[in-house]
């Protein structure tokens, strides 16, 4: 079974200690949620866990084909990019196969391609598979 396991995480900053030697352990499937008033580490919490920002000390502990995401509060976008291509720049497999998908739809509007069709019932086929 998939895990996450931390310990020994503790992060301060300034003058601030925002967590100090906490640990936690989330499971394929459990579902888990920060709450917290403004200020008191939630987000820094995540984008450490994302390698978006360093501890002061941390373990953790996971699968080698274990992925951990993290959109910022205030995401730093490319104003010449839709927001559909905005949403599309990741790189999760999942996301590609949906932008395939969105791409490949788009391509079919007003086209009866057979080639198309047959390779958008691919995509489907997939990404129901693969529970996108």
């Amino acid at each position: 079974m998939s895990h996450l396991i931390v310990s020994g995480l503790t992060k301060t900053v300034g003058d601030k200690t925002l967590f100090q030697n906490i640990e936690f352990t989330i499971v394929s499937g459990e579902k888990a949620g920060l709450i917290g008033i403004n200020g008191t580490g939630k987000s820094t919490l995540l984008s450490i866990l994302a390698g978006g920002e360093p501890a002061d000390s941390i373990l953790v502990d996971h699968p080698k084909d274990f992925r951990i995401a993290y959109l910022p509060q205030e995401p730093e976008v490319d104003p010449s990019l839709t927001v559909l291509q905005t949403i599309f720049s990741g790189n999760s497999p999942l996301l590609l196969l949906n932008r395939e998908y969105e791409e490949t739809l788009s391509a079919l509007n007003g086209n009866d391609d057979p080639a198309l069709i047959e390779k958008l019932m691919g995509i489907q086929a997939e990404m129901d598979r693969q529970g996108g």
